[in-house]
């Protein structure tokens, strides 16, 4: 992922649309929150999910993580009313995925914020905004997406904590997530 280092603290909630502020800021279940706005509406299109030695120097150091270490890389299209809203990828080390934490490899259709916020263990960090490209966007989300993207996507990422253990997860809000917003 290349978001153009924007998971440094340089950028401010105040520099993103003002129709975001609330998801973005939003520290509870994205799930939750995206189930509510599309009156139930809602479903997790995987896009891909693999192994994958994580090159992006902003997610290893997030994580902890040293170069060459492997992590489960699972990118989703977050879908209300069949349209894509969110694009969201979450990375979790190889040293997370171990004894009860190993089910999140098998999520498939599920959303991994319900696991999350249903975890007796979990503790979320701080949120850090970020701006992923068009460019990049569109190539993740291939025909997901009805229109071209021109400009770049604001998001965020968080680290969680289960039961002490790392994972990255980054949302990006679509224009369609704003437009369709009620928020």
């Amino acid at each position: 992922m290349n978001t153009k280092s924007t998971l440094d603290g340089s950028l401010l909630l105040s520099d993103a649309p003002a129709a975001l502020h609330s998801w973005i800021a939003d520290d509870g279940s994205l799930t939750e929150k995206l189930v509510e706005a599309s009156a139930g509406d809602f479903a997790v299109h995987v896009l891909q999910e693999s192994w994958q030695v994580i090159q992006d120097i902003e997610e290893r150091n997030l994580l902890g993580m040293s170069i060459g270490q492997t992590a489960w890389v699972r990118e989703v299209a977050l879908c209300c009313f069949g349209v894509p809203w969110v694009y969201a990828r979450s990375v979790l080390p190889d040293s997370t995925l171990v004894g009860q934490e190993s089910e999140l490899k098998n999520l498939k259709e599920k959303p991994l914020g319900a696991v999350l916020f249903s975890h007796p263990d979990m503790s979320r960090g701080p949120i850090h905004l970020s701006k992923l490209s068009a460019e990049i966007v569109t190539r993740c989300l291939g025909s997901e997406l009805q229109n071209g993207l021109i400009e770049p996507v604001w998001g965020r990422a968080s680290l969680f904590f289960l039961s002490g253990k790392p994972l990255l997860v980054s949302e990006y809000f679509l224009p369609s997530c704003v437009a369709g917003s009620p928020s």
